[in-house]
């Protein structure tokens, strides 16, 4: 009833309000799905039903064992969420900072508890319906015997440096708590307590344990605890251990589970489901034991070359299910005990480090997975990516550059000399050379014969064919770094940005004949550039690093400061023409401007990247850009309008603006492009409501559609666009 209320809102406003044009801004994910950052924790407490969180603030739902997902808001963003408990379906505690929250709806309410404490409360556990408890840093201990509606602080010191792990009772009195003391070097901690958690004993555990990171209680005197380092084994590599002990710790038992990775920590979770039967969890591994830990099955899980996996938690909803969910993002499942996994994130997630497009709906992002160098292309504006044929993928090569000469011939800047051309529009690639040994990761394509080329080092080289022959014009640079960008907006114009190494002062140095000669532009300022961009040899607009925005109309001569108040500086710039152009900060934040770059008004402003870093950006114009970046991250920008009419005036200027008329409508579109191939409409919660290919007509009938807002998309051979509509 209250979307109802809402709708009637708007559609009132519109009434009264006959010229008003409605417009909106997002981003949408479109790989992988259903997140690219990394998560934290994971919890299911039945196979159908689950949760996964993580970076910024992410908590994801499931009720279909991982098939479909729903992002769900939490109460407050930007937080990085490293644990979850879900006890029902419907009940669930986090553990983040220094609060508690707890659900009793499945995510869709929290409430929750604040202390006034140093340090972070790292996990919730509950024996039961109402006794629970959460550890935390610096010897953390709160219980609740409430299910949680209140809390009690037993233990805590704002000097120590113990950090509890993981916390397991056998009964309501008896339980048991690990984790380490310091950290150059770590010391193990064990302890019991017998009365509830009130008083806690220490453990002597094994001398070639640094800390303890998982622990699994069998009874009051039986129990299990990983060793969170590894050990160095000649014969394997490197051996992840744990312990077992039948008294209380008196004497310990140590198991090799199986191999583990020198780089990676070594055990992370245990689970036992009885005597007999128990998993461990290590970041890349599985092991996994039938008879108590006689023997056991190690299983390593690593997975390809589209997907890493590297796990921070698992959920055994029963025997046989296992969700896993950790960084990459990754969440994989077994529903067979482990015989097979198969992963439930869609798409890839290598690490992208560049992106353009030719045009509205056809581009390539470049970047590095598991084997080298890996390219990706689009045919329908990023709603679907595949992967290209590349001839030669040297290990550890990565793409740092993608552009086009013409909408089918492109060209990748690899590692070192690695130069990659396409000439079927980024479906294939073929390792090329210009011949000199110059690490060229930067890339500047003024028009369809010439092709500029830069390293970090300031090195410049350049083709004036289509990349048949290549020459040196790398300027004479010393103790200089190429930062901030690499510019040039015709066959003979350039812009180089540049950082001094000692004094981390800013320059520019620009060409007027293709190369030949550099001089130095006064920008008027010494703050280092972040990015520049140029429409022609004349008009270009830079970004500072204390977030000024300057522009010149005169080739560098003169500049003026633009009207702009970004939060930071502008990672992004990209001039379309004379007048428009667009400046962003890794999506975050958006600009444009009219009139040349004198002033810019904001679109959008959000909270889009975990990770500024690692985020590289295409506009194709002011309504539509991609963002990509690490864990295979692409995200597609879109600005729609609703060509809302002048009440009674269907004029033509209105409706060239428009995709159809009229708007809002009762009962028939007319589309105004005759040449598009197909349409779809969908409502505000994305489901698809009709679809009519080019035969339908230019004429369509919407008579049956619920009045409300939906979002039309019409497709044509070179274009993908959009706008709203309200039905009446």
């Amino acid at each position: 009833m209250k979307t109802n209320y809402i709708l009637i809102a708007i559609l009132t406003f519109l009434l009264i309000n006959p010229l008003v044009s409605l417009t909106a801004q997002e981003w949408t994910l479109t790989n992988p799905y259903p997140t690219f950052y990394d998560l934290r924790g994971v919890s299911f407490p039945s196979p159908d039903t689950g949760y996964v969180v993580g970076n910024n603030s992410l908590f994801l739902r499931t009720f279909d064992g991982g098939e479909t997902w729903e992002k769900l808001s939490f109460p407050f963003s930007g937080i990085q969420i490293n644990n979850i408990n879900f006890l029902t379906n419907n009940r669930g505690y986090i553990a983040s900072g220094h609060t508690i929250y707890a659900t009793f709806d499945a995510g869709e309410t929290w409430d929750y508890s604040t202390f006034a404490i140093w340090g972070d409360i790292r996990q919730t556990y509950f024996f039961n319906d109402t006794i629970g408890f959460a550890i935390g840093d610096y010897s953390i201990i709160a219980k609740t015997i409430n299910s949680g509606e209140s809390w009690q602080l037993i233990s805590y010191t704002s000097q120590g440096e113990i950090i509890f792990n993981d916390i397991q009772f056998t009964n309501p009195e008896t339980g048991y708590i690990v984790g380490q003391a310091g950290f150059f070097p770590p010391t193990p901690v064990c302890r019991r307590s017998d009365d509830g958690g009130d008083t806690w004993t220490d453990i002597e555990v094994p001398g070639e344990i640094d800390y303890v990171r998982g622990l699994a209680v069998i009874g009051p005197d039986e129990f299990w605890i990983g060793a969170g380092n590894t050990f160095n084994n000649p014969a394997i590599g490197w051996d992840a251990k744990v312990y077992h002990t039948t008294d209380g710790g008196e004497t310990w038992t140590a198991h090799n589970v199986g191999i583990s990775n020198r780089l990676k920590s070594g055990i992370e979770r245990i689970k036992f489901f009885n005597s007999y039967e128990g998993r461990i969890l290590n970041a890349n591994h599985i092991y996994s034991t039938f008879d108590g830990g006689q023997t056991w099955e190690d299983r390593s899980l690593f997975g390809n070359e589209n997907q890493r996996w590297e796990f921070e938690s698992f959920s055994w909803p029963n025997h046989q299910t296992c969700i896993l969910a950790g960084l990459g993002p990754t969440i994989i499942k077994t529903a067979d005990g482990g015989i097979t996994y198969n992963s439930l994130v869609q798409g890839h997630t290598n690490s992208l480090w560049s992106i353009h497009f030719t045009d509205s709906i056809h581009g390539c992002v470049g970047g590095l997975n598991s084997l080298g160098t890996v390219i990706y292309f689009t045919n329908d504006a990023g709603d679907t990516w595949h992967k290209a044929e590349i001839d030669t993928i040297p290990y550890g090569s990565r793409v740092f550059a993608l552009g086009f000469s013409t909408p089918s011939i492109g060209w990748g800047a690899g590692k070192g000399s690695h130069l990659y051309k396409t000439t079927d529009g980024g479906e294939s690639w073929t390792d090329t050379s210009t011949g000199f040994d110059y690490w060229l990761r930067l890339m500047s394509i003024p028009d369809s014969q010439n092709i500029y080329l830069g390293s970090t080092d300031g090195y410049v080289v350049k083709s004036s064919d289509q990349g048949n022959t290549w020459v040196d014009v790398s300027p004479m640079i010393q103790n200089h770094t190429v930062e901030g960008g690499f510019a040039f907006p015709d066959s003979i114009t350039g812009y180089i940005a540049l950082e001094n190494n000692s004094t981390g002062t800013g320059k520019i140095i620009k060409t007027v004949n293709g190369g030949s000669t550099w001089e130095n532009l006064d920008y008027g300022d010494t703050q280092t550039l972040v990015c520049m961009s140029f429409a022609d040899k004349q008009t270009g607009i830079i970004s500072l690093s204390n977030k000024k925005l300057l522009v010149t109309h005169d080739g560098g001569i003169t500049w003026i400061e633009s009207e702009i108040n970004p939060p930071f500086s502008i990672t992004y710039l990209k001039m379309f023409d004379l007048m428009t152009g667009v400046a962003s900060i890794a999506g975050d934040y958006l600009a444009v401007t009219y009139d040349g770059g004198i002033t810019f008004e904001t679109v959008y402003e959000g909270f889009l990247a975990w990770d500024w870093v690692v985020n590289f950006s295409y506009f194709h114009d002011v309504n539509k850009g991609w963002g990509c970046g690490a864990n295979g991250m692409i995200m597609r920008y879109d600005a729609y309008t609703t060509g809302i009419d002048t009440e009674g005036q269907n004029t033509n200027e209105n409706k060239l603006e428009s995709l159809f008329f009229p708007n809002p409508s009762t009962g028939e579109l007319f589309i105004l492009n005759p040449n598009y191939t197909s349409l779809t409409i969908v409502n505000m919660d994305g489901k698809l409501i009709k679809a009519y290919e080019n035969n339908s007509g230019n004429k369509i009938d919407i008579s049956g559609l619920i009045p409300g807002l939906y979002i039309v998309t019409v497709y044509s051979e070179t274009s993908i666009r959009q706008q709203k509509l309200i039905k009446h």
